[in-house]
């Protein structure tokens, strides 16, 4: 398995993570900070891939 940090703007690849628990704490990093808003992890494997994001947003509504 090969997980890699990625810039979802470019497709950049910043950082390999070698073990599940590298992997389970950029995933809390990437959730704690907004400034990684963008950033991903994406698993490559033989079969295929798949993709882990986060998305921070705010929604700011009027009240009447």
């Amino acid at each position: 398995m090969s997980l890699f940090l990625v810039d979802d703007t470019d497709g950049r690849i910043l950082a390999e993570l070698e073990t599940l628990d590298d992997a389970i704490e950029m995933m809390e990093r990437l959730a704690r900070d907004p400034a990684t808003a963008g950033l991903c992890l994406v698993e490559l494997s033989r079969g295929g891939g798949s993709l882990a994001g986060f998305e921070s947003s705010t929604t700011l509504r009027v009240l009447p």
